[in-house]
């Protein structure tokens, strides 16, 4: 497993909104330029789980620096979630997470 994979289970693991105590099979459904201004609207097809429109998105990276990356996993209770998280190209940025989406 990459070394950023890991860091975001790590991020997934700090947050306690869920009780999560265990991630399983984290998939990396999509990375894109991140966009402040669809990000609603990215967390809309996200709670519905249409991860065809989620991997159709495109947004043009003119000056952009910045990304979102979105996961789905499962929990040590079975219980599916969805995770986005930011990163950036600044060096000392590591990715932080956003939302966990409970999915079932």
């Amino acid at each position: 497993m990459a070394s950023y994979h890991k860091y975001v289970i790590a991020c997934i693991l700090a947050n306690k909104e869920f009780d999560i105590n265990e991630v399983h099979n984290l998939e990396d459904i999509a990375d894109m330029i991140f966009d402040r201004e669809l990000y609603p609207s990215i967390c809309s097809l996200i709670k519905e789980k249409n991860w065809d429109a989620v991997k159709s998105i495109e947004i043009p990276a003119h000056g952009f620096r910045e990304y979102l990356s979105i996961y789905t996993f499962i929990d040590q209770n079975q219980n599916q979630y969805a995770a986005t998280t930011y990163d950036s190209d600044e060096l000392w940025q590591d990715p932080e997470l956003i939302d966990i989406f409970p999915l079932n």
